[in-house]
């Protein structure tokens, strides 16, 4: 009885463990995701900015 008891458990943890190394990978991969539109919307900010400037050298 006790062995089985064990052995359950033993399952439980393994299945938990999967689980919350499945948790880890995605949030690293939503954190990459995140860092990348950054990174997209720092350079678009940096393209207006520099065509601002552009544009008010003109005048």
């Amino acid at each position: 009885m006790i062995l089985f008891k064990k052995s359950i458990n033993l399952k439980k943890n393994k299945k938990s463990l999967k689980k919350r190394k499945k948790n880890k990978k995605k949030k690293i991969k939503e954190s990459k995701k995140k860092e990348k539109n950054k990174r997209k919307k720092r350079k678009k900010d940096l393209k207006l900015c520099f065509q601002k400037n552009l544009i008010l050298q003109k005048i």
